[in-house]
């Protein structure tokens, strides 16, 4: 695969990705904490079916596709290059991006537990809509950051 390919690749993977869990985390996660039990769990059933393979499959590729490009040019050539400048930003960049989705999804899965207990519903979930935000919003807004470290050579 050229550089270019696999950059394209990255960086549209990259969006989706990014995209759609802010989406989910901003928008779609406070609406259904504003319905009630039953319909957000009739709604997120409808928008799941649509959104969760693309965007879980954009997720993939970028988790795959950003160290192979690391790899690829030369920047990291062993493990040792991991533990300093650019090799580190990669390694923390990675690291946010595997551990984001994880506290993100456990948040979520909170969530559609409460979708079972109505009259717990209307309580905790704005609560548990807003850390998702939070935890999307800052995680990928720290991600974006390290990208700009990587692409303008500040590290």
């Amino acid at each position: 695969m050229t550089d270019l390919a696999l950059y394209l690749l990255h960086l549209v993977a990259g969006v989706v990705w990014t995209g759609g869990t802010l989406y989910n985390g901003l928008i779609l996660y406070p609406s259904l904490a504003r319905m009630p039990a039953a319909e957000a769990k009739a709604a997120l059933k409808a928008v799941s079916v649509r959104a969760s393979g693309s965007v879980g499959a954009a997720g993939l590729l970028v988790l795959i596709s950003g160290p192979w490009r690391a790899w690829q040019s030369g920047a990291i050539g062993s493990v040792s290059d991991m533990f300093h400048g650019y090799g580190l930003v990669v390694l923390i960049a990675f690291l946010l991006a595997f551990f984001i989705p994880g506290i993100e999804g456990s948040l979520r899965a909170r969530l559609r537990k409460l979708m079972d207990r109505p009259e717990d519903w209307a309580r905790e979930a704005p609560a548990i809509a807003r850390r998702i935000g939070i935890v999307v919003t800052l995680g990928f807004g720290a991600i974006l950051v390290l990208m700009a470290m990587l692409g303008t050579g500040v590290y």
